[in-house]
């Protein structure tokens, strides 16, 4: 791939004096506070307001401080400030995140939210993290609530929600260019401009990004993983009275990333793969009065990925008769073609499939041992439009109530995968009451009714109880269940790759051919579920600075989809099952004014495991620490140093150093310089043995102006 074209850096320039100057900075977002204060309250726990000592969950809240200070590149690096989390890479441009290990490369036990907007996708039910239209420096702050919370978001929010909240239009107002240059091929830039104005607030960012990814495979060959892309993104917030507010976003991202290859049975050598992803999202707010509100939002997304290459394989594997008898009876076609494959006699076939086997021995004396090379893809459209009312309501004497529904349509379209487009409809209500029923005793009980076109209807219930022991000590119980839906690639495969454009034609007539190897669902799959058992304690006393957060846990799962997903050995089916207990541990501590340090701990034990498809594998023990200082005149200086004991056979251990400065231009103006500076400290493999770099060392530097 080659690097970043010169005129993508051109056209950002070019449209910097397009853009209107920034109006007087006015109120926030209204989920959020006013912009640039401190958020001292959780949003995702119970989807209404709370202290993060009354939440009924576990929370992260990674906020804009932690995400600048950590030095970070991309997003979902950031998560590992995040107890009990595990970041990791199938190629240098796919992530893929785990929360005690129960994930395998599409993170499927995990909900991802930006702004309320789930981003999990239908068919691999994947979060495309390096694909989303969203820079970081538009990110506010990361929620995370550390288990499950199928009882307010539904199925799929099995073991943890991430809610991304995007900073508002009127927290920064004016133009900001960043360009950033590094080791590895790193080449991002970004212009943003933001205005206020007494009605409408607004953003438009626009950017590019680009990196080599890893360096060599196991092997010692060059790992084929360079991406690059473009992306868009719009964000506007209208007043429409002193009680009506509307906001929309809109994003648009374009790229190409390398890809290594896969099996050789799935036909695909070295190519590239195009992504096109895009959302639209609309709330209207309303405000009823001090103690009542409520929004509906519509959402819709497209992701639109295409994947082709040109294959040689035996011209015999692209006729109609062997793909017809392999429809017909897939173990004795394996037989006959290891026979052939021997020069041995052919196995006698059943009565019934005499006539197609005679048939495919002819077919096999006329082809002989041609090769034959067609054009093949892997093409995959999936898309959702999602509509969503929620109402929040004090009910007073210490009762708030939050309740909504939710419609949702999937749909994936693919030839390869699918054999064409299948769908889903998903339909849900919603509810949680909190109740204070004594002056230091808080409850919340909440749950989701779903109904899931693919395995029908479900309830998933959680309860939490909150003591305020002191002002500054707090104990929390959760028992929540939760479920996750198998995703259409689960219940609905069929897999089989078509081949055009076959040189010589196999096909008398045509020059297409199907492959003959079939791969379908098993179906009759049921939801994998969790049943979560919590204990807590919440210290918070602000004049010292000091905030702790410990979490026991004892989680146990069951009917998991677990079997083998591959091309021809695919069968998936509810036979798994986990046991999951440990304690995490996070610290935020703030011994003066220049200081943050952010340390964190886990510890997980794995029982009565009966998983192989699913990488489960999570470490025993696992820790990080980050401190951050703020110098006089501008400068800062932060270091995130990180380990895992074993996590998939490897240990990981890193160090990320980063020193910044902001020089204040005056007029609003602002210059600034950052160097960041990542190494490993293991030496081993990244997650997986084919991710491996040459040096252990590299860095970027980033230069921003704002104006």
């Amino acid at each position: 791939m080659s690097p970043m074209k010169p005129y993508a850096r051109a056209a950002l320039l070019f449209v910097l004096p397009c853009l209107p100057l920034a109006a007087e900075e006015q109120s926030a977002f209204a989920e959020l506070d006013e912009p640039g204060a401190e958020i001292p309250v959780v949003l995702s726990a119970s989807r209404l307001k709370q202290p993060q000592s009354e939440a009924p969950a576990s929370v992260t809240v990674l906020d804009r401080e932690l995400l600048e200070a950590s030095g970070v590149r991309r997003l979902v690096d950031a998560l590992r400030l995040v107890p009990g989390m595990q970041v990791g890479y199938e190629e240098g441009h796919q992530q893929t995140v785990s929360y005690h290990g129960m994930a395998d490369e599409n993170s499927r036990r995990m909900q991802v939210l930006v702004d309320g907007r789930s981003i999990y996708q239908p068919f691999l039910a994947r979060i495309l993290w390096n694909d989303l239209p969203l820079a970081l420096e538009d990110v506010e702050r990361i929620e995370v609530i550390r288990g499950p919370n199928s009882a307010l978001y539904g199925a799929n929010s099995f073991l943890a929600v991430v809610n991304i909240i995007t900073r508002h239009p009127a927290d920064r107002v004016g133009t900001r260019l960043s360009a950033t240059q590094g080791g590895r091929g790193v080449q991002d830039d970004l212009l943003s401009h933001a205005a206020a104005g007494e009605r409408l607030d607004w953003r438009l960012s626009l950017g590019a990004q680009a990196d080599n990814g890893f360096d060599h495979r196991a092997d010692g060959s060059t790992h084929h993983d360079d991406s690059e892309a473009y992306f868009a993104n719009l964000n506007l917030s209208y007043a429409l009275s002193d009680a009506d507010r509307l906001h929309l976003a809109a994003g648009h991202k374009t790229g190409t990333h390398q890809i290594s290859g896969y099996d050789a049975a799935e036909l695909s050598p070295y190519h590239d793969k195009d992504v096109d992803n895009g959302f639209l999202q609309l709330r209207w707010q309303h405000e009823v009065g001090a103690s009542h509100e409520w929004y509906i939002q519509a959402s819709a997304s497209r992701s639109d990925t295409g994947e082709d290459w040109r294959t040689c394989q035996p011209g015999l594997f692209f006729s109609d008769e062997l793909a017809t008898l392999y429809d017909a009876d897939a173990a004795y076609t394996d037989r006959l073609l290891a026979a052939l494959s021997r020069g041995r006699r052919p196995p006698e076939p059943p009565a019934a499939l005499a006539a197609l086997a005679a048939a495919t021995l002819a077919r096999a004396q006329v082809l002989g041992a041609v090769q034959a090379c067609g054009e093949v893809n892997q093409d995959l459209v999936e898309s959702r439009v999602d509509l969503e009312f929620q109402d929040s309501l004090s009910l007073g004497q210490g009762l708030r109530l939050v309740s909504g529904a939710n419609l949702r349509r999937e749909a994936a379209d693919s030839e390869t995968y699918l054999g064409g487009r299948v769908g889903n409809d998903i339909a849900r209500l919603f509810g949680n009451l909190e109740w204070r029923f004594a002056e230091d005793w808080l409850a919340n009980a909440g749950a989701t009714w779903e109904r899931d076109e693919l395995v029908g209807t479900s309830l998933s219930p959680r309860l939490g109880l909150n003591w305020h022991w002191s002002e500054a000590h707090s104990f929390r119980a959760v028992i929540a269940r939760a479920t996750r839906t198998p995703d259409l690639f689960e219940a609905e495969v069929d897999w089989r790759y078509r081949a055009r454009d076959l040189q010589p034609p196999v096909n008398p007539g045509r020059t297409d051919g199907r492959f003959f190897v079939r791969t379908t669902a098993f179906g009759d799959l049921s939801e994998e579920r969790i049943l979560s058992r919590e204990l807590g304690y919440f210290y918070r006393r602000p004049e010292s600075g000091v905030e702790i957060d410990l979490k026991l846990f004892d989680d146990r799962l069951s009917d998991l989809l677990e079997g083998n997903n591959n091309f021809g050995d695919f069968l998936i089916r509810n036979d798994g099952r986990a046991r999951l207990r440990g304690g995490e541990l996070q610290v935020s501590w703030r011994p003066g004014e220049a200081w943050r340090a952010w340390l964190t701990y886990a510890y997980l034990d794995m029982d009565e495991l009966s998983l192989a498809r699913n990488r489960v594998t999570a470490p025993v023990h696992q820790a990080g620490a980050l401190l951050h200082y703020r110098f006089a005149e501008g400068w800062s200086l932060s270091g995130h140093y990180y380990w895992l004991d074993e996590f998939l056979r490897a240990r990981h251990e890193g160090l990320d150093l980063r020193l910044a400065h902001e020089l204040d231009l005056g007029g609003g103006k602002a210059l600034s310089l950052e160097a960041v500076a990542t190494g490993r400290l293991d030496r081993e493999y990244f997650y997986d043995r084919d991710n491996n770099y040459d040096r252990d060392w590299t860095g970027f530097l980033r230069l921003a102006l704002h104006f």
